[in-house]
């Protein structure tokens, strides 16, 4: 970068209260579904900011989210806007808000990468459950960020297309296929640690997830059907069961 093109630049920061030197981390929120509209992701900030000297003042984006930028010196620190949503959480009803950060770095270039991260991150952190959804700059290596960038009726349109019908089975039977094949990906693929950990024998566990390949046309043993599972889970689907029942 020129000279010339980092006088305005330090101008604006100069502008915002900061100081170019002073390493800072965007910190980017939004509230979806709350009766308070977009203006409780700005009450989140504020509450930052009175706790951490030295914020920029809240920025309202074309999207509804707001940034700010916040003194910070650990990657991935939420910068303790995690705790703020908490806090406001009453606020938010049936709805919930994302958050994200990006690195902490010092001068206008680091400034704008940072606030790239934390706008990507923030559409990772989009696609979680809960009220308070969080994620940092490692999202940025997440298989999540590429499903994030990819439209939402997509989205579900492919999970539907793969894993719908072991949904409605489920739903039909009482079974969690989908509990039992998530649990399979997240052992790596590991039969006995996977069976272990459902606290059933490992031949049930093959039936069940026999069953989910037959199912679906996808089979368990190749590692191009086992990415087609783990991105189609990683798109958020309806809630399943939190108890395994025989199938």
């Amino acid at each position: 970068m020129t000279e010339g093109k980092e006088e305005p630049a330090q101008a604006r920061l100069s502008s915002l209260g900061l100081a170019a030197d002073t390493p800072l981390g965007a910190l980017y929120v939004s509230t979806t579904g709350s009766p308070y509209g977009t203006e409780l992701a700005a009450l989140v900030l504020e509450d930052v900011a009175e706790r951490v000297p030295g914020c920029s003042v809240p920025i309202g984006l074309d999207d509804g989210a707001y940034l700010m930028l916040v003194p910070a010196q650990r990657p991935d620190d939420d910068l303790g806007a995690a705790d703020a949503a908490e806090r406001l959480a009453p606020l938010l009803a049936g709805g919930w808000a994302a958050l994200a950060t990006g690195s902490p770095a010092a001068g206008a270039a680091g400034l704008r990468r940072s606030i790239e991260e934390a706008r990507h991150s923030h559409r990772v952190a989009a696609l979680g459950t809960g009220t308070v959804r969080t994620e940092g700059s490692a999202a940025l290596s997440s298989h999540q960020l590429l499903l994030a960038a990819v439209p939402e009726d997509v989205r579900r349109l492919y999970r539907d297309r793969l894993i719908g019908v072991v949904e409605r089975y489920d739903a039909e039977h009482g079974s969690d296929l989908v509990g039992t094949l998530a649990a399979f990906l997240d052992a790596s693929g590991s039969w006995q640690r996977c069976a272990e950990q459902l606290h059933v024998h490992v031949n049930t566990l093959r039936y069940r997830l026999q069953r989910v390949e037959q199912l679906t046309g996808h089979s368990l043993a190749t590692l191009r059907d086992r990415t087609d599972f783990l991105l189609a889970l990683g798109i958020r689907g309806p809630a399943r069961s939190a108890v395994t029942r025989p199938t």
